[in-house]
């Protein structure tokens, strides 16, 4: 009997393309399958529509629960799959027909752990923009590298482009956050598989929607997330090969917040300040990249100028 593939998508005001993304799943060659829509409060017509697919298609399961954020409606269905094999799809997406037996061929054949593809990112008129442009490769001991040796680490952290084995989640979740709760688990799924499979085939459509502009305790709460995040990588590799690629994220990952918040003083001047708590990482830098963040410390608006002129 062939593996049960359990393929989760959170559901939250994606009234609009719902229909779309369920559909390119139901459709799918490989057919044993159990699709968990999880409704996260959703505050437009989702609900129903999900409800409506449940008498549609005995394969699909709804969850309806209190808006929570994409990596709490992740756990929510992680918590009930019974597939073998897990596929997390975003619900303005939509996949190839072939996207779950072409991902099952490639983990069953060369017993890997994670599958990655190539996508389409694709406007809100469906035309496609640009795709991934990820090669064949397999990663056993150097599994790492798939995050700090890549010039594009996107691919790599993004959950709707893989198939996992069920096991790479069995002792991890998605943080209770509202952002980069791909960032913050990533890193952590990589190290729970013995080996990877990195393929060249696009099947997956990431649709790029144009959003709001957000407020600053917003600005401030995705600034300081992203540099903890890449200060949890830090510590997760230290004392590994991978410690001064990861010193140099985290460095960049404030210096770049920085940049962003320039013309706000009150968060430039809290981004300045984790800068100076956390200058004992530059001594860990190449020659070039300590005189870059030395002048940093010493002249932040000269540099930010220079950069942004360049």
């Amino acid at each position: 009997m062939k593996d049960l593939i359990s393929v989760i998508v959170p559901v939250y005001n994606v009234e609009k393309y719902l229909n779309r993304c369920v559909d390119s799943i139901l459709a799918q060659t490989y057919t044993n399958l159990e699709v968990i829509l999880v409704d996260d409060g959703s505050p437009d017509g989702c609900p129903a529509i999900c409800d409506a697919y449940v008498k549609k298609d005995k394969r699909v399961k709804v969850i309806h629960k209190a808006n929570g954020g994409q990596g709490t409606a992740r756990n929510a269905g992680l918590d009930i799959a019974k597939g073998d094999y897990i596929s997390l799809i975003d619900s303005d997406d939509w996949i190839e027909k072939d996207f779950i037996k072409i991902l099952h061929n490639y983990i069953i054949n060369n017993d890997a752990d994670l599958v990655i593809c190539n996508y389409n990112e694709v406007n809100e008129q469906d035309q496609i923009i640009k795709h991934s442009n990820l090669q064949y490769k397999v990663y056993k001991s150097n599994k790492f590298d798939l995050l700090f040796n890549q010039i594009d680490t996107v691919p790599v952290i993004v959950p709707w482009n893989k198939l996992y084995k069920k096991s790479v989640f069995s002792n991890l979740r998605y943080a209770d956050t509202r952002i980069y709760e791909d960032e913050g688990i990533a890193y952590q799924l990589i190290n729970n598989c013995k080996k990877i499979i990195v393929v060249n085939d696009v099947l997956n459509n990431y649709m790029i929607r144009s959003g709001s502009t957000m407020d600053k305790s917003l600005v401030n709460e995705r600034m300081l997330g992203v540099i903890k995040i890449m200060e949890e990588r830090l510590n997760y590799v230290k004392n590994t090969e991978y410690e001064q690629s990861a010193t140099k994220m985290f460095l960049y990952s404030i210096f770049l917040s920085y940049m962003r918040v320039y013309k706000d003083k009150e968060l430039r001047n809290l981004v300045y300040k984790i800068f100076i708590d956390n200058y004992k990482f530059v001594k860990k830098l190449p020659v070039k990249d300590r005189f870059k963040y030395k002048m940093f410390r010493l002249f932040p608006k000269i540099i930010v100028n220079i950069k942004r002129s360049r």
